[in-house]
């Protein structure tokens, strides 16, 4: 009988080893790759435009790649081979003025989603909003407010 039992825990710990070297490669690891592949992109970035540093980088998906890194004076749009393709003091980005425009005009209440991006070749903020079983997709200037595009799926 104690051969049995010895059996049923070898059986029962190889499981668990199996589901959770699953996970990890499954689910944490390309999490890792995503991260390191936007630090490689910001080392890149920085690197082959001459700046010093970003106080925020992120990637932005779009129809194509971006990269969005912002300083204390400027906001920089990279595209997917690092080169800046545009840049835009930081004191022209109404992050005030597109809160007031999305609690006006969509009523947006919860600003935790919005996202600085690049549409249409334009600076934007992207705001997603969940209504229940819509999700609405709202893009704005990000210097103007000014509607770039809006979408929502699930109706």
């Amino acid at each position: 009988m104690k051969k049995g039992k010895f059996y049923v825990l070898l059986i029962t710990l190889s499981v668990i080893l199996i589901f959770i070297s699953g996970f990890i490669y499954f689910f944490h690891e390309p999490y890792n790759r995503a991260e390191n592949k936007v630090l490689n992109a910001k080392k890149e970035a920085l690197a082959m435009n001459k700046i010093e540093s970003f106080t925020e980088f992120a990637q932005y998906n779009s129809q194509d790649i971006y990269y969005i890194g912002q300083d204390e004076e400027n906001v920089y749009v990279f595209n997917s081979d690092y080169l800046m393709v545009k840049k835009e003091p930081l004191e022209t980005i109404q992050l005030d003025l597109i809160k007031e425009r999305l609690a006006a005009d969509y009523n947006v209440t919860d600003f935790s989603t919005l996202e600085l991006g690049y549409e249409n070749k334009m600076i934007s903020y992207l705001c997603r909003q969940n209504l229940g079983n819509v999700t609405q997709y709202i893009y704005l200037n990000a210097q103007d407010g000014s509607e770039i595009k809006f979408y929502e799926l699930g109706k």
